[in-house]
């Protein structure tokens, strides 16, 4: 009314507003050389840093938690631009060793071999507005820096390895303590042996790696392409290797605003993507800047994309990581018409899958659910995967079985129903099969299956101490076989449906399948299996029961001449100081007069427990003093408060002394670990004459002092 009156001119609300100024990450960072790094902002690193900014403040540069390493030329530890704390308050610089002159970088006199490493680690972790030199994409990540030895160097393969977190038992005068904890989440090379073939052991590391880093996500292996404007395939084998990422570089925008392939890169069919590294503003090992380039620069800027991933989503495994940086790259020269370098389903060899974008990189990192793929192997049939550990038994997977001929004509046995586990034979080829059911709403991405023999038979099984092979794939299998733990077999699968299961076969051959006794004794075997890398839930310890990725099946062999109805299992564990273990001999579906009994290679315990049953069960019981015995009789679970000679009887066998249980169920034993931290138990049972046919078990479960079940082993029998 007023402004029809002519009274009014404009009117608008009485607004308070408070002013800011924009500061980093809404702002650019104060760093003087930013305005030079068009590589950061090409590839979109500046929102990438947005984006964290808007999960936590704290995150912005990436999480402390993240590890990466360089292997390189080595870091100038006084640098400006590196170093300091993060924002937990831990230094930048988590680990720095000379692998080359085998020193601490700390040693009087030590200096980086040349720029080169300082040109990697800056692109990674130079400091980010500080207001000095350039920024790194990831410097609020931790760093591990190390000079490289010799590319053809015999300490190499054990290198990476020790950056990964393991120990590998290098004797080299000056190798430094292992393993380091945490260890790399992130290995970054920008190097490669060029014209080398693939050697066995570099193979095994890449493996090894890719199964059991990252408590088996797998660590994440970036590789340089190279700058020979040739094929990697066959020449660059670590970069073509299928456990790493190989990087291409692509130069910046020309005046026609096209990005197109440096002319010194290296490509070929195995290039995951390319990144853009000509010209790259970088650290130098002078305490200044250089301009850095080549696939040199390009695979440090993947390796730090990933890191930001791994800061937005923890639990990625390394093929996520690996399918999110192929899928949000961008397509960069599309009308390339070159035979090898035109695009042909998405993909070019010369670029792979694409320019590296690091904020949609990270963004899918953010938006991906880990636990939409959940790839099971059951330890009984009640297990759905989702529960760790789960409940039951777990000795017995029924996604793990034997059988003696090739299954390729077997029917598929249903979910719910054991499978048709047979006794494996010696002298013959035997057939696994491992099961994998998808119980997640999505998908998988690839994975693969792999399937062990371990002649150590002790209850418990941790991963990864028990599932790391004990010679490298190439060697020779020794002949008798030793106890260790063996890779039967390997299958790569493409994809799971969700809510999908599949059966996976491997050959067992002969040359693995063990011998009726190792050191005197009958011992028995068990069978291992993994899906690898590992999806769904944490697990909540390192056992198998803890693992929804891991199987365990116990498991007897028909010798020739077999009139043995023992077996040695092993309890306790190497890393485990318990001063005893409980555990319990079930009577299961033997025959009421069938013989039962557990005697001990350990003379000490032996006699621990021989003068504990003379006492007629009186006295302390305590592992200082002996070990406790009682039976359960019955069904009820009652205890017994003493033990008797009906129940359990002192007897010699074969010129061994037994302790036999009578008629009882079932027999509760405390073993004093006078012996050390393993000891090795033999259970066994002889079948009365009218048996009927049939296949039947003795088991033995082990327990914590709490009464924590934590593994077991079962005598087949028939």
């Amino acid at each position: 009314e007023l402004y029809k009156k002519e009274l009014l001119v404009y009117g608008e609300p009485d607004l308070l507003a408070e002013l800011t100024d924009d500061v980093f990450p809404a702002d650019p960072p104060d760093d003087p050389t930013f305005v030079n790094q068009d590589n950061l902002t090409l590839q979109n690193a500046d929102h990438a840093w947005q984006y964290l900014n808007g999960i936590s403040a704290n995150l912005t540069l990436g999480n402390p938690n993240v590890y990466v390493a360089t292997l390189d030329r080595g870091v100038d530890t006084d640098h400006p631009d590196i170093g300091g704390n993060l924002t937990d308050a831990t230094p930048q610089l988590a680990q720095c060793y000379d692998f080359s002159g085998l020193r601490p970088c700390t040693a009087v006199g030590y200096a980086p071999d040349t720029s080169h490493g300082m040109g990697v680690y800056g692109i990674i972790s130079a400091l980010t507005n500080n207001a000095n030199d350039m920024a790194g994409i990831a410097s609020n990540v931790h760093h591990i820096g190390m000079e490289r030895p010799n590319l053809l160097s015999v300490n190499y393969p054990d290198v990476l390895l020790w950056a990964a977190g393991f120990t590998t038992g290098n004797t080299s005068v000056g190798w430094p303590a292992e393993p380091i904890a945490p260890a790399a989440d992130i290995i970054s090379c920008s190097h490669g042996s060029s014209g080398t073939p693939l050697s066995g052991i570099m193979d095994d590391t890449f493996q090894f790696l890719s199964s059991y880093g990252r408590g088996g996500r797998g660590t994440i292996v970036v590789y340089s392409a190279g700058n020979a404007s040739t094929a990697i395939t066959g020449f660059r084998t670590w970069a073509a290797h299928p456990r790493t990422l190989a990087i291409s570089n692509s130069l910046q925008p020309n005046g026609a605003g096209l990005e197109v392939l440096d002319g010194s890169s290296n490509f070929g069919p195995e290039i995951d993507i390319c990144a853009q590294g000509t010209n790259a503003p970088s650290l130098n090992d002078t305490g200044g800047e250089q301009t850095f380039g080549g696939t040199s620069a390009a695979a440090p800027t993947v390796a730090a994309a990933a890191a930001l991933m791994l800061s937005a989503e923890p639990n990625l495994t390394w093929i996520n990581v690996r399918d999110l940086l192929r899928t949000t790259a961008v397509t960069i020269d599309p009308a390339n018409t070159d035979p090898v370098g035109q695009w042909i389903g998405g993909f070019s060899q010369w670029y792979g899958f694409g320019r590296l974008d690091i904020h949609a990189a990270v963004q899918a990192a953010d938006d991906f659910d880990p636990g939409s793929t959940n790839l099971v192997i059951r330890d009984n049939l009640a297990d759905t995967g989702t529960t760790v550990p789960s409940a039951g038994t777990f000795w017995l997977s029924p996604d793990l079985w034997v059988r003696t001929a090739n299954p390729a004509a077997d029917p598929d046995p249903g979910y719910l129903v054991n499978p048709p586990h047979q006794t494996a034979q010696f002298g013959v080829d035997n057939w696994v099969r491992v099961r994998v059911k998808n119980t997640g709403v999505a998908a998988s991405s690839n994975f693969y299956v792999r399937a062990y023999l371990t002649h150590f038979a002790g209850s418990e099984f941790q991963y990864p101490t028990d599932y790391i092979p004990s010679i490298n794939s190439g060697d020779p299998i020794p002949s008798p076989l030793v106890q260790g733990t063996y890779l039967i077999g390997e299958v790569l699968v493409n994809s799971l449906a969700a809510g999908a299961s599949d059966i996976y076969d491997f050959l067992w051959p002969a040359a693995l399948v063990p011998p009726e006794t190792v050191g005197g004794t009958s011992w028995h075997p068990c069978l291992l299996s993994e899906v690898s890398p590992h999806t769904g839930p944490t697990p909540t310890g390192v056992l198998v029961i803890d693992n929804s990725n891991l199987g365990q099946r116990n498991i007897s062999i028909n010798y020739p001449d077999d009139d043995s109805a023992e077996m040695t299992g092993v309890i306790g564990h190497a890393q485990h100081a318990e001063l005893y273990r409980y555990v319990k001999l079930w009577r299961g579906n033997l025959p009421k007069k069938s013989k039962i009994w557990i005697r001990f290679l350990d003379k000490r315990v032996e006699l621990a427990v021989t003068k504990w049953l003379q006492s007629g069960g009186v006295g302390d019981p305590s592992p200082s003093k002996g070990a406790c015995c009682r039976c359960c009789c019955g069904t009820s679970g009652n205890m017994s408060p003493a033990l008797s000679s009906a129940q359990l009887v002192l007897q010699q066998r074969r010129g061994q002394r037994i302790f036999q249980l009578a008629q009882s169920d079932r027999l509760e034993l405390t073993v004093p670990m006078v012996g050390g931290r393993l000891t090795p138990v033999v259970i066994g049972a002889e079948l009365p004459a009218d048996a009927k046919a049939g296949v039947y078990q003795l088991a033995l479960t082990e327990h914590s002092a709490s009464g924590q079940a934590l593994g077991g082993f079962s005598l087949q029998i028939g």
